[in-house]
């Protein structure tokens, strides 16, 4: 999936955008899915920043 798949959606109106977060996740669990469909309010998208979890990164010290 495109990293940048959910910056196509208009979060400003949350029937649609729970349609569009829901048809790119057709085969996940249906609780899974119902956390998306039977939410209250609006979604907000907040994208997790990460580093892949097989980048070797030589670290000296503690992680932050």
């Amino acid at each position: 999936m495109p990293q940048d798949w959910i910056s196509g959606i208009d979060f400003t109106d949350t029937a649609t955008a729970k349609r569009a977060v829901l048809e790119h996740f057709p085969d996940r669990d249906q609780s899974l899915r119902a956390l998306v469909a039977d939410a209250d309010g609006a979604l907000v998208p907040r994208p997790i920043h990460s580093l892949p979890a097989n980048n070797p990164v030589p670290c000296s010290g503690p992680a932050l």
